[in-house]
């Protein structure tokens, strides 16, 4: 069953945030917009698959990894929730999911 994709606002943001680093940091969108589609195809196939990611420690949350990034999202009946788009080259201490 496909299910319907709801971005919070953390996830818009982070994504967001991992798309303009990489244009400024190779002065081109070129990459932003190749990751961005990447980012697209993992959550399109979440929409079918939604126990494609792995379980993490709160319920109903699962992370999705994709290149050097997680996608967590919370699954519903209905929904899914994109959580967070995190870069895990980044320290794990500072992992939040609200």
């Amino acid at each position: 069953m496909v299910k319907r994709i709801i971005w919070s606002k953390i996830a818009i943001k982070s994504r967001d945030e991992i798309l303009e680093y990489w244009s400024q940091r190779n002065r081109s969108r070129r990459y932003s917009i190749k990751l961005s589609k990447v980012f697209q195809r993992a959550i399109n196939n979440l929409q079918g698959f939604s126990s494609l990611g792995k379980k993490t420690n709160r319920v109903n949350t699962r992370e999705c990894i994709v290149i050097n990034y997680s996608i967590f999202y919370e699954v519903t009946k209905k929904e899914i929730i994109i959580l967070l788009i995190w870069d895990n080259r980044r320290n794990p201490k500072d992992l939040k999911l609200n």
